[in-house]
């Protein structure tokens, strides 16, 4: 079961980059203002490519990105919502754009046969 769970998590990172996105895009913010929100502590140029290498491949190595527990965090912060939530909706987001074969759970979090 672990090896599934394990498996699942980069579909699951991939889909709350996109929840992520789609809220950038939905309430018009700069991507400038999100990124010095999300990694204030790299220059701003890095801060965009970081974002950008979420969302695409990245040029050097062909794959995206990874999201940190901390930057996904901030990203949530930012939009002043609930980490948990949002991981939730990426699930769904997954589930709903055939991302993956994820089993439907009922609110207890187990899965429903």
């Amino acid at each position: 079961m672990q090896k599934r769970f394990m498996a699942l998590a980069p579909v699951i990172e991939e889909a709350f980059i996109r929840v992520i996105e789609e809220r950038v895009t939905a309430r018009r913010v700069q991507h400038k203002k999100f990124v010095q929100a999300v990694w204030p502590d790299v220059p701003v140029a890095t801060a965009l490519g970081r974002w950008r290498d979420m969302r695409k491949n990245a040029y050097n190595t062909n794959k995206r990105m990874t999201v940190s527990l901390e930057s996904a965090f901030r990203m949530a912060a930012f939009f002043n919502e609930d980490i948990c939530y949002l991981i939730v909706l990426a699930q769904e987001y997954a589930l709903n754009h055939n991302l993956t074969d994820l089993p439907e759970t009922d609110h207890s979090g187990d899965q429903v046969t």
